[in-house]
């Protein structure tokens, strides 16, 4: 939205005010002096009710100007000149400059009136500009104080960009001190997700975050949302045995019920014992492509991947 000149908003104010004043000024001029007018159509009626006859009585009380007025005199055979003797010092008594005082006096409530209510628009705006943009910064700084935490702030788990963080630090621990990583992916199906409102979607979020961290506490474990629909589980030195794990967890969430329907899981799990090839980026795509994997052959399963563990001697010789 662009902003107006100061200096041309101003103007248009006074413009405006002057308009109403001038409008106000116009119309209470014209309805005194036609007020004055037919006051003094009666004055002249009764001062030449003495001189003329012949003039019908209900005709008269139609009157409502002098010129119409003396048309119907002139009609009795009165001549203008003594119509004008007897109208003109009636006209000259009713016929003030007061309509104009009052009219101007009008005129200038009127423009300071117009010229507050505008002054009030004007700062209600500005003052809800004010506030539209200190919330807006409210709403930066806590979306900034959010990813600085490194949580989700719907669900309280580590967010999206925590999590590629700790699980490169996850990565390179594992390697050093050869220990296996299992990485779990999971999210809703989509014809879950189509089926269930979207007022529904946020409580599912919420749910599904509750029971994920009631099945999963070990110390040094990361439960993480990375996207609206989509967790991650990290698990350190967790080899062969989280398969099950996800197996319960798909399990577990089929027993919440929402929106009328249990919610249905498709899961990626991989398991990699430290080696060259464990890294961030290799995991989380290996473990990406085995929820895909899940999601094309139907939904609501597990699809695995474990390397199996080797017994390496700590010490190496030729």
């Amino acid at each position: 939205m662009t902003e107006q000149n100061p200096r041309e908003g101003w103007f248009s104010q006074l413009l405006m005010a002057a308009a109403g004043g001038a409008v106000v000024w116009m119309g209470t001029v014209f309805g005194l002096h036609a007020y004055e007018e037919q006051v003094a159509v009666q004055g002249i009626r009764v001062a030449l009710e003495a001189q003329v006859s012949g003039v019908s009585q209900q005709a008269a009380d139609g009157v409502n100007s002098i010129d119409e007025l003396w048309q119907m005199y002139a009609a009795s055979g009165l001549e203008r000149a003594d119509f004008d003797r007897v109208s003109q010092p009636v006209i000259d008594s009713h016929f003030t400059l007061l309509p104009e005082l009052i009219a101007g006096l009008a005129a200038i409530l009127i423009f300071f009136t117009v010229n507050l209510l505008v002054m009030n628009w004007r700062r209600n705006r500005r003052y809800e500009a004010l506030v539209d943009e200190h919330q807006q910064s409210l709403e930066m700084s806590r979306e900034q104080i959010e990813q600085a935490s490194g949580k989700d702030p719907a669900t309280g788990l580590v967010n999206a960009s925590q999590f590629e963080i700790l699980l490169d630090i996850e990565c390179r621990r594992a390697v050093r001190e050869f220990t296996p990583l299992s990485l779990i992916l999971l999210e809703p199906d989509g014809e879950y997700l189509n089926d269930l409102p979207e007022e529904d979607h946020p409580v599912m979020a919420q749910l599904l975050a509750e029971n994920l961290q009631q099945t999963v506490f070990r110390p040094g474990d990361v439960i993480a949302r990375i996207s609206d629909n989509r967790f991650a589980l990290l698990l350190p030195a967790t080899n062969e045995q989280s398969p099950q794990l996800a197996e319960r967890l798909r399990q577990q969430a089929a027993e919440i019920i929402l929106g009328g329907q249990p919610m249905l899981l498709s899961l990626g799990v991989s398991t990699m014992q430290p080696s060259a090839q464990l890294s961030a980026a290799h995991i989380q795509q290996l473990t990406e492509d085995l929820l895909q994997q899940a999601q094309d052959n139907g939904g609501n399963q597990v699809s695995f991947n474990t390397e199996q563990s080797l017994e390496v001697p700590v010490t190496y010789s030729d």
